[in-house]
C-alpha cells in the first residue's frame, strides 16, 4: 500500500543560511529546465531531416567548395579546415600557395564503401572525412579507410605521409575509430563557420547564401551541441554549489527521521487527508521508531499473532512524497513456523484468501494531502 502525501518538505525545514544559497542554485538552474519558446525551424527541421546523414553532406560539401555557385569563394573551406586543425586533422599552412586548386568531392570510392567527403590539392594533401550525426561508425569503417591504397581520384602514395589527413565529424567522439583519424565536433564546425559569417559584409553576398549559411550555423547549434552545452552547465552549478547540495541532503536525511517517524500518521488521522478506509478501529502500535505501524485493534491475538502494516521511511519516500506500507504478520517463532517448519499460519491465510476468493493487487495506492503545519522542523526557522 503507497501513502501519497505531498508538500512533505517546506523551505522552512532547511537552515536558513542555506536558503539564499540554495535559491540562487534554482535561480540559475531554472532557465535549463525550462522549455523556453522555441526559435523559428531551420530547413532541415521543417523537412524532419535534421539527423540525416546525407542533408549534412550536402550543407558541408556545398558551403565549402569554392566552386559553388554561393559566391563565398574559399572562405568556408578556411573555416572548415580550421575546424579540422584544431582537432589535429590538418595543417592550414598546406592550403598555401595553389589554394585555387582544393577540390572537393563527395560519396568518394573507397575500398568497395562511399567516404562521405573528400578534400584534396591534387599535388599536396588530401583530407578524407567521415560524417556521423547519431549512428556508430560502420564496422571497420575508418580502418579501411585508413588502410586503402587509392581514394576516389588519388593514389595514397604519391601523397606523403604527413600530408595525408583523416577526420571523424560527429557530436561525440568515440573511443575506438581507427588511430589515423581524428575526432572533429560539430560545435566546432559550428564555430569557425559563426567567426567566418561574423566578418562577412551581408550585402556583398547573395541573400539565399547568407540564408543557407545561417540555417546551416543555428543547425549545427540547436541540433549538436545545445545538450552537451547544457549538461556541461549544470555540471558547472553542481560543482559550484556543491557543499548547500550536500548540506540540504543532510537535512532531507534528518527530517526523514523527524517528521515520516513521528507526524505520518496525520495523514490517517485529519478528516481532510484521512483515506475512506479509516475509522476508529484503526490504531497505531509504533510511532516514531525506524518503522512505522498501523493496524486494526482486532489483528491482535492472545496468542501473539500481530498482523499490522509497516513503513520503513527513507529518503526516497520523501523524495517522491510518498510512504511505502507493506502488510506484515508477526508471531512468535513455534506459531509462525510451526514443529516441522512448514509455516502453518503463511499457508493458512493463503489458504483463507483463496477460500474467499480475495485476489491480491500487485499495488494498492491511497491518496491523501498531507498537512504539515506544527511539525518539527531541522534547525532554525523565521
Amino acid at each position: 500500500m503507497v501513502i501519497r502525501v505531498d508538500e512533505c518538505l517546506s523551505v522552512q525545514s532547511i537552515k536558513n543560511p542555506l536558503r539564499p544559497l540554495l535559491r540562487s542554485f534554482a535561480g540559475e538552474m531554472q532557465p535549463l529546465l525550462e522549455e523556453g519558446s522555441d526559435p523559428p525551424l531551420t530547413t532541415p527541421e521543417v523537412l524532419a531531416q535534421v539527423r540525416t546523414e546525407w542533408v549534412w553532406q550536402s550543407y558541408i560539401t556545398y558551403l565549402i567548395d569554392p566552386g559553388q555557385p554561393h559566391g563565398f569563394g574559399g572562405t568556408f573551406t578556411d573555416a572548415f579546415l580550421e575546424a579540422c586543425q584544431a582537432a589535429g586533422a590538418f595543417d592550414t599552412d598546406l592550403l598555401h600557395p595553389d589554394r585555387s586548386r582544393v577540390e572537393v568531392e563527395s560519396e568518394v570510392g573507397v575500398q568497395g564503401r562511399r567516404a562521405d567527403i573528400l578534400v584534396y590539392h591534387p599535388e599536396r594533401w588530401f583530407l578524407l572525412l567521415e560524417l556521423k550525426v547519431d549512428s556508430p561508425e560502420g564496422e571497420d569503417q575508418t580502418a579501411d579507410y585508413a588502410t586503402a591504397q587509392s581514394i576516389g581520384p588519388l593514389g595514397v602514395s604519391e601523397y606523403p605521409e604527413e600530408s595525408r589527413f583523416y577526420g571523424f565529424a560527429s557530436p561525440t567522439i568515440p573511443r575506438d575509430i581507427h588511430p589515423a583519424f581524428q575526432g572533429v565536433r560539430w560545435e566546432s564546425v559550428g564555430s569557425q563557420f559563426a567567426e567566418a559569417r561574423n566578418h562577412l559584409s551581408l550585402t556583398t553576398y547573395p541573400t539565399r547564401s547568407i540564408v543557407q549559411l545561417d540555417d546551416f550555423i543555428a543547425t549545427v547549434r540547436t541540433a549538436m551541441t545545445e545538450q552537451d552545452t547544457d549538461t556541461r552547465e549544470k555540471a558547472r552549478l553542481y560543482f559550484e554549489y556543491r557543499e548547500e547540495i550536500d548540506a540540504a541532503e543532510k537535512a532531507v536525511t534528518d527530517l526523514v527521521k523527524d517528521e515520516l517517524r513521528h507526524d505520518w500518521t496525520t495523514v490517517f488521522t485529519e478528516k481532510e487527508s484521512a483515506p475512506s478506509f479509516w475509522d476508529d478501529s484503526w490504531h497505531f502500535p509504533a510511532i516514531g521508531y525506524n518503522h512505522g505501524q498501523f493496524a486494526r485493534t482486532s489483528w491482535q491475538t492472545p496468542n501473539g499473532i500481530n498482523v499490522h502494516f509497516k513503513h520503513h521511511p527513507d529518503e526516497e519516500n520523501f523524495r517522491a512524497g510518498e510512504i511505502d506500507f507493506r502488510l506484515d504478520i508477526g508471531a512468535p517463532k513455534e506459531v509462525r513456523d510451526g514443529e516441522d517448519g512448514r509455516q502453518p499460519l503463511r499457508e493458512e491465510f493463503l489458504r483463507l484468501l483463496d477460500e474467499r476468493q480475495v485476489k491480491i493487487p500487485e499495488s494498492a495506492t491511497v491518496v491523501a494531502e498531507a498537512r504539515w503545519e506544527g511539525s518539527r522542523s531541522i534547525g532554525d526557522t523565521d
